[in-house]
């Protein structure tokens, strides 16, 4: 844990890692629509997460490859596991 406090904290310090978290099962959320003016919510999300809570990591680095980098030096650290990368598009960096 040690060690991950210290990448974290370089990471965040280097404005790489913007904010971590975690995403909890899709029964615990909501599904809406709007259709013709019509909102409809059911509870439940869309789609379903294979574990109970799925943790993320926003990180901002200017290629793919860096953000790659940066994956592989925490698996390093975290030990075996698996990382999936879905890119973000948000404001441009000011």
């Amino acid at each position: 844990m040690e060690e991950m406090g210290k990448l974290t904290a370089e990471m965040t310090a280097k404005g790489v890692l913007v904010c971590t978290g975690a995403i909890m099962q899709a029964a615990q959320g909501a599904h809406v629509t709007l259709s013709n003016g019509d909102y409809k919510v059911r509870d439940g999300a869309g789609q379903v997460l294979q574990a109970g809570a799925v943790g993320f990591a926003i990180l901002q680095a200017p290629t793919k490859g860096a953000v790659l980098q940066h994956m592989k030096s925490f698996l390093k650290v975290a030990g075996d596991g698996v990382i999936d990368m879905f890119p973000l598009i948000g404001p441009p960096p000011r």
